[in-house]
């Protein structure tokens, strides 16, 4: 178990504030993920029983354009049943982790993060109050996205997002949730003695270390993945394939797209497919680079449908809604990271709540 391999390295290399970042991996051999660190993007590579170690650099430019090379060491284990390759990384600022390992993670097919998103964020939480008594929130990151169907006791339609930090944040969370119908993207938290951790946990799926007993953090880190891991064999699940049909001179192959399903929280009308697609046009650009093409909006009923293009990775699928749900159908160039990115996105800008389903198994088709 890569769990086991990841207790040696923690307990050996006795770390401090450390970064751990699942990445999902839909590739047939583990050479073929590092030869595209290496010949693409040029880390080096070398291992050392079960743990690789990636090291790279980040030119930093001054204001007079002075180059100055940093150098950036990542190690990395992996997972072979699950094809999660874990990669931990020391406490550098974003933009070095951004320009490096996260241009590959962004640009390169069959690999990308396993998010988690704000509602499962939530519900881990409550776990770890529930399991670790007196453990405790330190500071948190929450919001509010337009279309949430929970309900809340201040300005439900309002957006909203809010940072706090204190002795009762724990408290202070609970009752944002109820009040203002947050949800939390970013938690810092503690367990108490004598089985002390000091840890935070993102809706992005990247989980930080600070201090305390390595082993409840990374049984956290297990129990946090099996939603992520749920959701993506439910996407798996959801790709085009050439489907053998039997004609009367032999078989011919036929292009068959197996979509999987979002179904909303809320119901949604023709405002909120406007807005979808005005949200998705300016944050998926910012973030991730998606296109919208021939969008389709009608009136009355919800009939929304678009092809999306996601430009980083090289991908066109498409869309079809009605009030209550979403069809996503995979077209060119569409392996699961594609949809994982996009189902984040969904997550995180659009509905914290909603639903990623497999539409064979829910009788859908």
């Amino acid at each position: 178990m890569a769990l086991n391999v990841l207790r040696e390295f923690f307990e050996k290399e006795g770390l401090g504030r450390v970064h751990l970042i699942p990445i999902s991996v839909d590739s047939e051999s583990w050479n073929d993920l590092t030869s595209i660190f290496s010949n693409r993007y040029g880390f080096e590579i070398s291992h050392e029983n079960q743990v690789l170690t990636l090291s790279t650099h980040y030119i930093e430019r001054d204001v007079f354009g002075t180059e100055k090379r940093i150098p950036l060491k990542f190690y990395a284990i992996a997972d072979d049943f699950e094809k999660i390759l874990y990669i931990i990384s020391n406490d550098y600022p974003k933009k070095y982790l951004t320009h490096t390992l996260g241009r590959v993670i962004t640009h390169e097919k069959k690999i990308y993060y396993l998010p988690m998103g704000p509602k499962c964020l939530s519900i881990i939480k409550n776990k770890i109050l529930e399991e670790y008594n007196g453990s405790s929130v330190k500071q948190f990151w929450a919001r509010r996205n337009l279309w949430e169907s929970d309900d809340c006791e201040i300005r439900p339609v309002s957006p909203k997002s809010m940072n706090y930090a204190g002795v009762d944040a724990t408290d202070f969370l609970r009752e944002a949730e109820k009040i203002y119908g947050v949800y939390p993207t970013t938690l810092e938290m503690n367990t108490p003695i004598p089985n002390y951790c000091d840890f935070t946990l993102s809706s992005n799926g990247i989980f930080s270390f600070s201090g305390g007993k390595y082993e409840i953090f990374l049984d956290i880190v297990e129990k946090s993945l099996q939603h992520p891991l749920n959701v993506r064999r439910i996407l798996k699940k959801s790709k085009l394939e050439q489907v053998p049909i039997k004609v009367k001179n032999g078989e011919i192959k036929v292009l068959k797209s197996n979509p999987f399903i979002l179904k909303f929280s809320s119901k949604w009308d023709e405002k909120f497919g406007g807005k979808f697609l005005e949200v998705l046009s300016k944050e998926a650009r910012n973030e991730g680079k998606f296109t919208i093409s021939n969008p389709t909006l009608s009136s009355g009923s919800l009939l929304l449908s678009a092809e999306i293009i996601d430009e980083d990775k090289g991908a066109i699928f498409s869309i079809d809604a009605d009030e209550n749900q979403m069809g996503i159908i995979p077209q060119y160039g569409c392996s699961p990271d594609v949809l994982q990115k996009f189902y984040y996105f969904f997550i995180e800008n659009i509905d914290h709540n909603v639903e990623c389903l497999d539409l064979i198994k829910n009788g859908q088709i």
